[in-house]
């Protein structure tokens, strides 16, 4: 059976020749790739991942966009993301409640998450 042929390093900046897509130096498992992700990423818990992956939600969120396809926040561009009003983190009851969502384009999600950093 013929070995695969060698390639290029996938890791940015590495030119070490390699069979599998990554060298050794920067071969990792998934393991250690989520437990660095999490590291670099602290907002972004397993939690959080596991309520967004969730069938209850896609389906709301799904159904919240087809109602409101225009911004809601703006009522120009293109609704795309679904806003929690009262966040998850404080009001965990809401998390699926329509009356707590609104459909809103990518800068007005932005923006909102940005004024909600800053107020107390």
């Amino acid at each position: 059976m013929a070995s695969k042929p060698l390639k290029i390093c996938s890791a940015p900046g590495c030119s070490r020749l390699c069979r599998d897509g990554r060298c050794e130096k920067h071969k990792t498992t998934k393991r250690q790739s989520w437990e660095d992700y999490e590291r670099r990423n602290p907002g972004k818990t397993r939690a959080k991942r596991k309520f967004f992956n969730s069938k209850a939600w896609q389906k709301l969120r799904r159904w919240v966009l087809v109602q409101h396809p225009v911004c809601q926040e703006c009522g120009h561009r293109k609704a795309v993301e679904v806003h929690h009003v009262e966040p998850r983190d404080q009001r965990p009851d809401l998390a699926l409640d329509e009356d707590n969502l609104l459909a809103v384009c990518s800068a007005c999600h932005k923006s909102i998450e940005a004024r909600r950093r800053v107020e107390p």
